[in-house]
């Protein structure tokens, strides 16, 4: 009898553990969300007649979506090293740096003008902050 509880309890953590493993592909679907949205808030801004005007349309797409990909986000901050593989491990912190550096990035690009223009560079700097605030859950 005390056989078959060792046998059992070990099949049932090996289920557990292995039911824990294969998050690579929430991971990157969560990914290619971000990496989507990051892509409309620069073109938002980028296509935009002027700057400032393109900084607001950035902001209130992140005020339309952010909630979405805060939420996205929040749904894979517990995932272990042993849920995913090497490559979505590497793509994780890549996509998560690569995204928030092109969106501060901005603050870089359009310095010249938000010099001689405060309203600008201050919105500029919330857009980043917000922005990095959704991608770190804050």
């Amino acid at each position: 009898m005390r056989r078959s509880r060792v046998g059992a309890g070990t099949v049932m953590l090996l289920a557990l553990v292995l039911a824990g493993c294969g998050r690579d592909k929430e991971v990157n679907t969560v990914m290619d969300d971000v990496d989507s949205f990051t892509t409309d808030l620069l073109q938002a801004v980028e296509t935009a007649p002027d700057p400032e005007a393109g900084v607001d349309a950035a902001q209130r797409l992140l005020g339309e979506r952010g909630a979405q990909i805060k939420q996205r986000m929040a749904s894979i901050k517990d995932v272990r090293g042993f849920q995913v593989n090497e490559a979505t491990k590497k793509r994780l912190a890549t996509s998560v740096t690569t995204n928030a550096t092109k969106v501060m990035g901005l603050q870089v690009k359009y310095m010249g003008r938000s010099i001689k223009n405060p309203p600008l560079r201050a919105k500029l700097e919330k857009l980043g902050n917000d922005y990095n605030a959704i991608l770190l859950g804050k």
